[in-house]
């Protein structure tokens, strides 16, 4: 699904919006009308394990249970960066990823 928002540049907070997804769908994508280098990819998820980033790219995603997680950061010029992280019991991990501009 893409989404096209035509509208005047948004407050300082931001805005929200409700998308609707036919079912059995998942994954949806949104472009700025006028500039198509501002996009993003949604993935409409059914767990508690998410997060908004911060103003920097960062964020935190708490409670999630112990095990190796296999991660992936993707930008649709920079390409994809995988990363493996293990979360042991009881314990905070972290993982950095950047994205370098050529």
């Amino acid at each position: 699904m893409d989404i096209v928002l035509h509208r005047p540049s948004l407050k300082a907070t931001g805005t929200t919006d409700i998308v609707h997804l036919v079912k059995g769908r998942k994954v949806f994508t949104m472009q700025c009308g006028m500039h198509p280098y501002m996009q993003n990819w949604g993935y409409a998820i059914d767990n508690p394990y998410n997060a908004v980033t911060d103003q920097d790219g960062s964020f935190s995603i708490g409670d999630l249970p112990p095990g190796t997680y296999h991660v992936k950061a993707w930008h649709p010029i920079l390409g994809v960066q995988e990363r493996e992280l293990t979360l042991e019991p009881n314990a905070t991990a972290t993982l950095d990823v950047r994205f370098d501009a050529k």
